[in-house]
């Protein structure tokens, strides 16, 4: 198989709901303190362009390895429970360039607009989390709200110590995310916002402003190999 291109819409499930809009795109609700309201996402960022020339062709997706229901169930716990510090060093590790400002407007009460698109892309696409891979009828084996473990033998070096770092980001957030599940009312304390702050902080040369990692097909067992022009090739997540 040959590939031309490089760089690595999500697995989630496509379904209508009242967070989606006329043309089908899934979007977010939002409070103009920050919080993400809603079971919809942001649009993947414009500038990832999906890895061309393969043969056969495959569908491709962009595949979250932190799940987004995780991602937004623990921000929303950080704005709930104030704890601001956290909340921007995530989105700076997540890529933005102004997470002091974002977090000022969310205190204040008045995110919208262009500052809203920009905090849910933050919360919800960062390059660092996602790998790009089979999708639709390509996959056989969609997780769904699963944590994606990745096969990486097959990945450069730079790419595992993504991953590695991501695994240590959702060691805080995934027992964040059982944990707001079930609690009523749903609250962080200070001492679990300050220890996902400092994995943040310990993770952040290797995650900021990181692009998602391309296809690679030695992350993936295939199933059926497909057939140029009449029968594309179907994946399943290589197994540990």
């Amino acid at each position: 198989m040959k590939s031309a291109g490089h760089l690595p819409d999500t697995r989630c499930p496509e379904r209508r709901s009242p967070d989606e809009d006329d043309s089908g795109a899934l979007v977010l609700a939002d409070e103009s303190n920050g919080k993400l309201d809603g079971i919809g996402r942001a649009d993947a960022p414009s500038s990832w362009k999906h890895t061309r020339g393969l043969e056969p062709d495959i569908d491709l997706t962009w595949h979250h390895v932190i799940p987004l229901r995780c991602l937004t169930t623990v921000w929303n716990g950080l704005v709930e429970g104030e704890h601001w510090s956290t909340a921007e060093r995530f989105l700076h590790v997540a890529g933005a360039d102004n997470a002091s400002h974002l977090v000022e407007e969310m205190k204040a009460g008045r995110i919208g607009g262009e500052e809203r698109d920009v905090l849910h892309e933050h919360v919800t696409w960062q390059g660092w989390n996602i790998v790009e891979g089979p999708g639709g009828l390509c996959r056989s084996d969609d997780p769904g709200d699963q944590y994606e473990r990745f096969h990486w033998t097959s990945l450069s070096g730079n790419q595992r110590a993504t991953l590695m770092a991501v695994s240590a980001i959702y060691s805080e957030m995934g027992p964040l995310h059982r944990q707001l599940d079930r609690a009523e009312p749903r609250k962080i304390s200070s001492q679990q916002a300050k220890s996902l702050s400092d994995s943040l902080s310990t993770n952040r040369l290797a995650l900021r402003k990181k692009a998602p990692i391309p296809f690679s097909e030695g992350m993936w067992d295939k199933l059926d190999p497909g057939r140029a022009g009449k029968r594309k090739p179907r994946y399943r997540k290589k197994a540990f």
